[in-house]
């Protein structure tokens, strides 16, 4: 157990130490870049610009893509209205308009037939 906890304090030593050093490489990359864009302007500029325009067309094709459907539909219902069947008078009717009451006994027909 002595040796379970001197190891456990030794691994906590070895873990702040690597942390510091990931601190330290952390803080010479980011001077680094700071004086690599301050020496360059017109290279951060233009990177900046196209990372930039990346995620801004990457993001509007995303968004596109997940209002489609909505589109499509109200298209539809603008050209149609919110109908889920158009039903129209046919050879079966003999007449141009249609009458309900035959309508109904017909698709009644059709419904106790099972088709």
């Amino acid at each position: 157990p002595i040796g379970h906890a001197g190891g456990i304090l030794q691994d906590a030593g070895l873990a702040q130490k690597a942390t510091a050093k990931m601190h330290v490489m952390r803080d010479v990359y980011i001077r680094s870049g700071i004086r690599e864009a301050a020496r360059n302007k017109c290279n951060f500029v233009l990177g900046l610009v196209a990372v930039f325009l990346s995620v801004l067309v990457v993001v509007v094709v995303e968004t596109a893509f997940e209002c489609t459907p909505l589109l499509f539909l109200s298209i539809a219902e603008y050209n149609v209205g919110q109908v889920d069947a158009v039903v129209s008078p046919g050879t079966w009717t003999n007449h141009r308009f249609l009458n309900f009451s035959k309508v109904r006994d017909h698709i009644g027909a059709i419904a106790a037939a099972g088709v």
